[in-house]
């Protein structure tokens, strides 16, 4: 396989959905081709460093997550005292 084909191929290769026969042309290529391994460790590199940012992404996620949590509880609080306010004022 020539590079080209390679390139087009690695992306699959990383997320595992390359069939068998790319699998197997893509690494009987990278044992004769540095710059087809260059380019699939710069790829690797780039997607670590996409996974390093996520923790990040997670934590404010969980953020907005607990804050709904947090104004629904309210209302729902409120909601709870304004019943036995109107049951204990209408008992009178």
């Amino acid at each position: 396989m020539d590079c080209e084909k390679i390139k087009e191929i690695i992306p699959r290769y990383i997320k595992h959905q390359a069939n068998e026969e790319e699998i197997a042309g893509v690494e009987e290529h990278l044992c004769v081709c540095q710059l087809c391994r260059d380019y699939l460790s710069g790829i690797l590199d780039k997607n670590i460093d996409i996974d390093k940012k996520e923790p990040s992404l997670q934590k404010e996620v969980k953020a907005k997550n607990i804050s709904k949590i947090e104004i629904l509880s309210l209302i729902v609080g409120l909601l709870v005292l304004f019943f036995f306010v109107f049951i204990f004022l209408t008992k009178r």
